[in-house]
């Protein structure tokens, strides 16, 4: 066998190996059944009960949901009959569809865009077919800023926005939500140049926010964790820390940057400058009221090169035990891009995170601002560890992430960012945890 042949042959076994790790499937489960067939339906066309008579049906295979759209496979010999559906093409010599999601406007797939069959594509959505080779080279590419999974079971990527319902009784507090210092806030991150988890400027950043919390009459600190044999730092604060041993709700957001240029310039205005200023905006504000010690503000360290700082916090509040009291986490993560009109956001979660984020939700309708989406299919901030533990938690970001052309740039400056996006969103978490804690 020739040494390229050889060659082949390993990078062939890594393609395997390396995607049956990451899904934890069979190499089997990659090839398209020859018996099944895919089509997309377009519920704008349908009524809400005949798509749910479709999504029950025993002949549904699979089902993503994206939108307007859903993607289902079904047995070629039993076609459903739904207004609005049409078959896609699928390639026999390609793998089965898998899902792509994005961040930012740089696409994974384009380098690629003549070895793949788009089944389907929308804002950071696709939904596509792939060479092995090719699934390959995506797959080294999957990280917490690019997800890449089969198009497998139940899927609910995006929801579109729905009115909720029980919770009427909700009062607002009307707390004053200041723009101006939201503003400031991410100017000051902004300042430090670049907030890089290895860099100087992200040290200078932890030690100005820990000081910030003080101010606001909160204990706080440099929580360390280690990476690499290195102290890394997440910053905690609330009233009471370490005395306080009841139920408590987390405020969290990473305040960590990167960019083209991380170790010397990576201003991260909207990532994630606009969460972290949420967060401290919403730590000056709640740490006034009564039972304010309900309420943990983090920020964390190392999330742009892999969840580490929320990774090993999780683990941390697991070994002393206090994982067990956290009610709920709200991670607000890019919250600051928006450009097509109305103000929307996007909340990730887990289907048990409902009746937790259903307060959100609810807030939100009263306000009547903000156009909010939800996913069940979470991936990529902060909120995952904690969704790993079963801890009713949320994501709150920009639902036009997928478009921002300045992620991870250093263009990512308060130049382009929303303040009413960033303000409305901070809005609604504060209204709802002043209720909560009530």
């Amino acid at each position: 066998m020739s040494k390229k042949a050889v060659v082949m042959v390993l990078a062939l076994i890594f393609c395997y190996t390396n995607i049956a790790f990451s899904g934890e499937l069979s190499k089997e489960k990659f090839y398209i059944n020859s018996q099944i067939s895919y089509s997309v339906i377009d519920s704008n066309l349908i009524e809400n009960s005949i798509i749910k008579k479709v999504r029950k049906s025993s002949n549904i295979k699979d089902w993503c949901e994206i939108g307007n759209k859903v993607i289902i496979s079904h047995d070629k010999e039993r076609v459903p009959s739904v207004n609005g559906m049409k078959s896609v093409f699928i390639n026999p010599k390609m793998s089965r569809p898998f899902l792509a999601i994005r961040k930012g406007a740089e696409s994974h797939l384009e380098p690629y865009i003549n070895h793949i069959n788009i089944l389907y594509t929308e804002g950071p959505y696709t939904v596509f077919q792939a060479t092995f080779p090719v699934l390959e080279q995506l797959n080294s590419q999957k990280n917490n800023h690019f997800y890449l999974e089969p198009i497998k079971g139940k899927m609910e990527v995006l929801l579109n926005p729905s009115k909720t319902r029980g919770f009427e009784k909700v009062k607002l507090n009307n707390l004053d939500v200041s723009e101006t210092r939201l503003a400031n806030y991410i100017k000051k991150l902004e300042s430090f140049k670049t907030r890089y988890t290895y860099a100087e400027g992200f040290v200078q950043s932890a030690e100005w926010t820990r000081d910030e919390f003080k101010s606001m009459g909160l204990d706080a600190k440099l929580v360390e964790y280690n990476d690499y044999s290195k102290n890394q730092y997440n910053i905690v604060a609330q009233k009471n820390l370490g005395k306080y041993d009841g139920k408590f709700y987390i405020v969290c957001g990473h305040i960590d940057s990167t960019s083209e240029k991380n170790k010397i310039h990576a201003p991260g205005a909207d990532d994630n400058g606009s969460g972290s200023a949420a967060v401290l905006e919403a730590a000056l504000l709640l740490s006034k009221l009564p039972n304010s010690e309900k309420i943990r503000f983090v920020l964390f360290g190392g999330e742009e090169v892999g969840l580490k700082g929320s990774k090993a916090y999780v683990k941390q509040l697991e070994k002393s035990g206090e994982l067990k009291n956290v009610l709920g986490v709200v991670n607000l993560d890019m919250i600051g891009f928006d450009k097509k009109g109305q103000i929307s956001g996007l909340i990730e979660t887990k289907r048990f995170s409902d009746d937790f984020i259903n307060n959100f939700k609810t807030v939100s309708d009263k306000i009547g601002k903000l156009e909010l989406s939800t996913s069940y299919n979470p991936w990529g901030s902060d909120h995952v560890p904690f969704l790993n533990k079963n801890i009713p938690c949320f994501l709150f970001i920009e639902t036009e992430y997928g478009a921002n052309p300045n992620y991870h740039r250093t263009t990512d400056t308060f130049k382009y960012v929303n303040m009413e996006l960033v303000t409305g969103i901070t809005r609604v978490v504060v209204e709802t945890l002043a209720t909560l804690i009530k």
